[in-house]
Parts: C-alpha cells; sequence; structure tokens
C-alpha cells in the first residue's frame, strides 16, 4: 500500500516541479507514493483520514506547520506515522525534530529515519505536539503579518518581535496542576512536551516527549528576573544568540493543568495563534507516531 503525499499548495516554497522531484525522491527509495495537493484544512484531513482507515503505514505533509498541525487531530492515537517535509517558513515541528530544512535532506533523513511514539498535549480540546505558550512570544505569533512573512520569511518574526517588545508588559499568570498550585509575575510561560524551544533554544533539557510528563517553563518579571521590557527584551537576545540563561527562569512539571492569566494574554500552539483566556491543559500519553532523523537525542 503506498504512502500518502499531502502538499499545501498554500506553502510559500511548494510548486507543481518541487512536488514531483519529492515524490520521484521517495519513490527511488522503494517507497511508493500517492501525491495528493490540498486547498484546506477540510481536505487534508479528509485525505488523512482515508489513510488512516485504510492502514497506511506513513503521511508524509510537505508544507508548513499550519499544514502539520492541521492533520495531527486525524493521526492522533492511530498507527499511522507522520513525516514532516518543511517546506513552510516557521517550520517549527520539523526544527524540533531535527529534519534537516532543505527538502532533499528532510526526505533522505526520513527514508533512513526511523518510527517514534510521542505524547501529545490537549489544551482546551486543541492538540499540540510541542507546546502552547502565553505572553511575548504569543504576542509576537499574534503579530506576524501573512503577507510580509511570504514576504521576506523569517525575518518577519523578528521584526513582530520588535514591535512587540516597545510596550510590552509582563502579566500575573496562575497554574494549578494536579500537585500544586503555582503563581508568578511573568513575561512568558511554556507548558512544553519538548527540550528545545522552536528547535533552536534549549529551554528545558530534562524533557522527554515521551515520558508522560509536560514540562512548565516561566520567565519571571520578579527578582532576578528582567524588571522592564527592554531589559526582558535585551536578555531574550543574549538567551537566543550567547545560549546564556536568563535570569528569573522557573520550572515546574504537571499532566494536567488549568491556566489563567491577568490581564488575559496572547496564546500560541505550535507556533500558531490560540487566542485569548483561561486554558485547561492535559496530557495524551503515546498518542502520536512520528518519523524522525535517527540522530535525533530522544532518550
Amino acid at each position: 500500500m503506498p504512502d500518502l503525499l499531502l502538499v499545501n499548495t498554500h506553502s510559500r516554497r511548494t510548486n507543481a516541479r518541487k512536488t514531483a522531484a519529492i515524490a520521484a525522491r521517495i519513490a527511488a527509495a522503494g517507497r511508493a507514493v500517492d501525491v495528493r495537493e490540498t486547498r484546506s484544512v477540510d481536505e487534508a484531513r479528509a485525505l488523512v483520514r482515508g489513510a488512516v482507515e485504510g492502514g497506511l503505514e506513513r503521511v508524509w505533509v510537505a508544507g508548513g506547520d499550519g499544514a502539520v498541525n492541521s492533520v495531527v487531530p486525524v493521526l492522533a492515537g492511530s498507527r499511522t506515522a507522520l513525516a514532516v517535509i518543511p517546506l513552510g517558513t516557521g517550520n517549527v515541528l520539523a526544527r524540533e525534530l531535527r529534519v534537516p530544512i532543505r527538502w532533499q535532506r528532510a526526505v533522505d533523513a526520513l527514508l533512513c529515519g526511523e518510527t517514534r511514539v510521542t505524547d501529545l498535549g490537549e489544551a482546551n480540546g486543541r492538540l499540540f505536539v510541542l507546546f502552547i505558550g502565553f505572553g511575548f512570544d504569543a504576542e509576537v505569533v499574534r503579530r506576524v503579518g501573512a503577507r510580509l512573512k511570504a514576504w521576506i520569511g523569517r525575518m518577519e518574526f523578528f521584526r513582530a518581535a520588535v514591535c512587540a517588545s516597545l510596550t510590552y508588559s509582563p502579566f500575573d499568570i496562575e497554574i494549578q496542576t494536579e500537585d500544586a498550585t503555582i503563581r508568578h509575575r511573568a513575561w512568558m510561560a511554556l507548558v512544553t512536551n519538548t527540550p528545545r524551544y522552536a528547535g533552536v533554544l534549549n529551554l528545558v533539557p530534562n524533557a522527554d516527549p515521551a515520558d508522560g510528563i509536560l514540562d512548565i517553563w516561566i520567565a519571571t518579571a520578579e527578582p532576578p528576573g528582567p524588571r522592564s521590557h527592554r531589559a526582558f527584551f535585551a536578555q531574550g537576545l543574549d538567551r537566543l544568540l550567547l545560549r546564556r540563561p536568563m535570569g528569573g527562569e522557573r520550572l515546574y512539571q504537571c499532566r494536567s493543568a488549568r491556566v489563567t492569566c491577568r490581564p488575559e494574554v496572547s496564546m500560541q500552539a505550535d507556533g500558531e495563534p490560540f487566542g485569548r483566556g483561561d486554558v485547561e491543559i492535559r496530557l495524551r500519553p503515546s498518542a502520536l507516531r512520528l518519523v524522525v532523523p535517527r540522530a535525533l537525542p530522544w532518550e
């Protein structure tokens, strides 16, 4: 039975020639592949649902984070594995999985890769593979303009971050877990399933996507954390460029949590806007099969 290759026609890095080349590269490795172009979330989910019901071993998704995230709910709990070919702008999941960004290398790495089972998180019914974020990073995601992103790529995230940093203020966060109540004045917070943030910053070094636990990372606005928006942005750049910890970083763990932010702040899930408001989070253990490069350091 052939693999299914879904190609997001709205991705900024896709075209008919590249689609044909991707399919040919997969087929040359001895894997038959059925190529389908998708133009909507409903269309993509219907195709993946058919693949799951048909018992397909693997679904390849060539596109950005939006295309990948749209099919995760259908694949969750099934025996069909997800293989990500990064053709978007951020490619957050691909970077976290250490999938090469060049599509040729990505296909080769996944053809020689292995299937791993990972936990998922669920926030107000929305599944996430990596993390849900509150505060500054989510505000950056909210400010990213689709047209500018299509034009200047990842630089649009930097532009949005600079704009957000000019006026951004901390907020009060309360996280009620199964074991404790956590309260802080914070700049941003993550409930995460993986060690790295966007495949770049190793925020939670001991996190394991298959350990049945979600990790909580908070950048506080309390001593010794940064007390002004300029200091927070400067320390964030330092963290990004030099990999030095920020003052006031706090780590916790949970399997379920209720998160309340006052005032309400922007939220993002796996790099996509997720609105505002209170959130109920729970763990979905061993819920998703992923095809990953063999060098991926998940133990």
